[in-house]
């Protein structure tokens, strides 16, 4: 009983884990791509 529950717990954290990081990864492609654009329109507009 007890092994199933930790099990349980355990699995759960790695997809709250899992979750995190990639919303951490989009987060940072967001701000890449935001970083991008404003370039290329300063590139443009000097």
């Amino acid at each position: 009983m007890y092994d199933i529950q930790t099990e349980l717990i355990l699995r759960r954290m790695d997809r709250q884990a899992e979750a995190a990081s990639s919303a951490r990864m989009s987060r940072q492609l967001a701000i890449l791509a935001n970083v991008a654009v404003w370039g290329l329109l300063l590139l443009l507009l000097v």
